[in-house]
């Protein structure tokens, strides 16, 4: 079996070496996208959880946001806060904002594990892509 001039075996060990740091580099970029995605998703959903179950905190949530969009300059409304179209608006447009807001971490959790997944399946690919290099070097020598 013919042995691989030492340029080539440096030049592996060097590939080799840079390929584990990166590796280890987005193992570590995983995990602490799946711990903060699951950090996030405890603080946004306790809250959610908390103003869900206080219906008093709803209310006073729910009556200033309808503040912001009834705005008017008249010291006396035609329709009070609470039966006023503004009210209704703040529900939907907080409803609309629960959603996005219980996504953003669980689109994360799932960026991180596709990357953790990701990291895990690179082993193959740059075996794959060693025996390509080693290859050509050997076609050229």
């Amino acid at each position: 079996m013919k042995t691989l001039p030492p340029h080539t075996i440096h030049r592996r060990n060097q590939f080799e070496r840079l390929s584990y740091r990166l590796r280890a580099g987005m193992l570590i970029l995983a995990g602490s996208v799946i711990l903060i995605s699951l950090v996030l998703a405890l603080v946004v959903f306790s809250y959610i959880f908390q103003v869900a179950t206080h219906p008093e905190q709803a209310q006073e949530l729910v009556d200033q946001w309808a503040e912001v969009f009834n705005r008017s300059d008249d010291p006396n409304p035609v329709f009070p806060v609470l039966a006023s179209p503004a009210r209704w608006f703040a529900v939907f447009a907080l409803g609309i904002l629960a959603f996005i807001v219980t996504r953003i971490p669980l689109l994360l959790l799932q960026m991180g594990v596709q990357l953790f997944v990701a990291c895990n399946d690179q082993r193959r690919v740059v075996q794959d892509m060693m025996r390509e290099v080693l290859s050509e070097i050997k076609q050229n020598d």
